[in-house]
């Protein structure tokens, strides 16, 4: 993907998808979106992640609170990493919000897509509640994940093609990490 995003062929349909979400922009959707897309920022996320963290340190899950924040702490630096390497300028479409980092891939879809889905997956495996409504936990996180992508499209600071890479990063990171913590889950019940 990253030698796509490089085609013409490609470009132009980035540019045509960023274009079609600009002439659909209305106030109320302005609001909403960029309500959605704030849930993906490190300052909220990191927020998530510590009150996450605390709650399974009370139920004496240290292993996997520990393991949220080194996702965290890892996504971030591959993402950064990925920038630098890429250098893909941001859409230059009247963006609703101003970034400052390169756009491939979206770091917002990354961060949600690992984070989100591995709170879910922690949630489920370690809260019983969690697990007993595993169904609506999963589509709770997953429609998190593609909002927040599809308001980086509409908000329009990133191409589709940086999302959907967010994504697949992000849930190659998720589910790395959720192997980890079900092999020590293994080791400590043994």
């Amino acid at each position: 993907m990253m030698a796509a995003v490089r085609l013409e062929n490609v470009q132009a349909a980035d540019d045509w998808i960023i274009h079609v979400f600009t002439q659909i922009r209305t106030p109320i959707f302005n609001q909403t979106f960029l309500f959605l897309t704030d849930f993906g920022a490190s300052k909220h996320l990191l927020t998530i992640i510590v009150i996450v963290a605390l709650f399974l340190i009370l139920l004496k899950k240290i292993v996997p609170s520990l393991l949220l924040f080194l996702l965290y702490f890892t996504e971030r630096v591959a993402n950064e990493g990925m920038k630098l390497i890429v250098h893909r300028q941001r859409p230059h479409y009247h963006p609703l919000a101003t970034e400052t980092s390169f756009s491939f891939p979206s770091g917002h879809s990354m961060n949600t897509a690992s984070i989100y889905l591995f709170i879910a997956f922690l949630l489920i495996t370690y809260i019983p509640f969690f697990y007993q409504h595993k169904r609506s936990t999963w589509f709770f996180a997953f429609s998190l994940v593609f909002l927040i992508g599809i308001s980086r499209i509409y908000t329009g600071v990133h191409f589709l093609t940086d999302v959907i890479a967010g994504w697949s990063l992000g849930y190659c990171f998720y589910l790395l990490f959720k192997k980890i913590d079900e092999r020590m889950l293994a080791i400590r019940q043994n």
